[in-house]
């Protein structure tokens, strides 16, 4: 009972440093968040999924047969990125790649890696692997032995999410190969991708791959969001639940900075109080 009554008393004050922590450097985030949507455009923000599902739907619309191969030989990244914006961009490689054989976007696949600029680079790795993926799952997991550190995590997680539609089984299967961080990693990808499933099954794949807390983490995180129009009772669902606060962060700088939107700095006053009044609460 004692330790029990610890491990409270310890994820309290963890949640109330957590919670200060956040605060302190959300004020900065929003404001650079404010400057950041200032300066770029609406185009450039628009996600890698806009771009496939608007590519699809005119592609449906158009019909296949009116669908061709476009003439830009393998490696023309140049004359994709003539396009300012970053849909219209992806939306080439997608018309560009719509019909590629698994050699040529291999090919193509060799030659993103010798684009200079990042931005570009992402693009045009991200589309390819799809694409790959869609053909040969495995191929495109190979493809990425020579990925920069600093770039596998979020290309594993574009090709485990487009695995894990077509051949969730094989995604699974091929998660169970990895590394315990990678594994973590392609776990997150299915489980987020596959929304369709239910928390059993969820639950089951995480299991597989031998990482329960985060499909928890998961959970946790998609009822407090539920929850966000009232910001502190997604924080309480947060603080409360059974993961450890130092492992989503992110989803309570979410939620921090909806309160101090809602509530101002003050809020750091109420989190003292809710997170004593638990402490206290849990002490008996």
């Amino acid at each position: 009972m004692t330790s029990s009554r610890e491990t409270l008393t310890t994820k309290s004050i963890n949640s109330l440093l957590i919670g200060i922590t956040l605060l302190a450097g959300v004020s900065l985030g929003v404001f650079v968040a404010m400057v950041i949507q200032s300066i770029g455009s609406p185009n450039e923000r628009t996600s890698l999924e806009v771009a496939q599902g608007e590519f699809q739907q005119s592609s449906m619309k158009s019909g296949d047969g009116n669908l061709k191969k476009s003439n830009i030989e393998i490696g023309q990244f140049q004359e994709i990125f003539k396009h300012r914006s970053f849909t219209e961009q992806r939306k080439a490689l997608y018309t560009i790649l719509a019909r590629a054989t698994e050699q040529e976007l291999k090919d193509w696949w060799t030659e993103s890696q010798k684009i200079e600029r990042l931005s570009h680079r992402e693009i045009a790795q991200q589309v390819v692997l799809r694409n790959l993926t869609a053909i040969n799952p495995q191929e495109a997991l190979r493809c990425l032995d020579d990925v920069s550190i600093f770039r596998i995590d979020a290309l594993l997680k574009t090709v485990f999410a487009e695995w894990a539609l077509s051949q969730l089984e094989g995604a699974i299967e091929a998660a169970t190969t990895l590394s315990s961080p990678r594994r973590n990693i392609a776990l997150q990808a299915i489980l987020k991708i596959r929304d369709d499933l239910s928390d059993s099954q969820r639950h089951s794949i995480a299991m597989q791959l031998e990482s329960e807390e985060t499909f928890l983490k998961l959970v946790s995180y998609s009822n407090a969001s539920k929850r966000l129009a009232e910001p502190a009772e997604s924080w309480g669902i947060l603080i409360n639940d059974d993961v450890d606060d130092f492992l989503q962060t992110e989803s309570l700088a979410i939620v921090a900075e909806a309160l101090l939107a809602q509530a101002g700095m003050g809020v750091l006053t109420k989190i003292y109080s809710d997170v004593e009044e638990y402490r206290v609460r849990t002490s008996w």
